[in-house]
């Protein structure tokens, strides 16, 4: 059985007949290891494999590879993924304008709304509070990304929201 440059085979003679043989252009030296059971011999030639795949991916930066090591005893892989995940989406999202985003907010309930689950009433008031919200503070910070938002620049809007008074539809 061949894996990568990996040979497993049966040798005639030896109280330990199955050999376990590694290219040295595997790991840079040639590794060979005799098994007195092929069960061993297959796991050893598994944990070659094993540390060949690893040695293949791509390698982490030290910043990165430091961070990880932080946290590896109080996540798992999976848990460290969806965080990674969300923290990627996150960042995705801060790019975006505050104009972008209440338009992909709209268009969301709109879809929500097609679909029957919340009801014309709400629909009209989510287009009517996004319109006038894209109008006043997007308008207040065009083209900054959300990211970039102060919470002085909510403040400011609230309190000019609070002291203008609004005409009635």
């Amino acid at each position: 059985m061949i894996r990568n440059g990996i040979t497993i085979r049966k040798v005639d003679g030896e109280d330990r007949p199955w050999l376990v043989n590694v290219a040295k252009t595997c790991f840079g030296k040639q590794i060979r290891k005799r098994f007195k059971t092929k069960a061993q011999a297959d796991a050893q030639g598994h944990a070659y494999a094993l540390k060949m795949n690893q040695k293949a991916c791509t390698p982490l930066d030290p910043e990165i590879h430091q961070v990880a090591a932080l946290f590896q005893d109080k996540l798992s892989a999976a848990q460290f993924m969806a965080a990674l995940t969300k923290a990627a989406e996150r960042s995705n999202m801060s790019r975006k304008s505050f104009g972008q985003l209440a338009e992909e907010y709209k268009e969301a309930k709109k879809l929500d709304f097609e679909l029957g689950t919340i009801s014309q009433l709400h629909w009209e008031s989510i287009e009517k509070h996004t319109r006038q919200l894209i109008e006043d503070f997007g308008n207040q910070v065009a083209g900054v990304p959300v990211y970039d938002l102060e919470k002085s620049d909510v403040e400011k809007y609230v309190r000019r929201q609070l002291t203008t008074p609004r005409e009635s539809p």
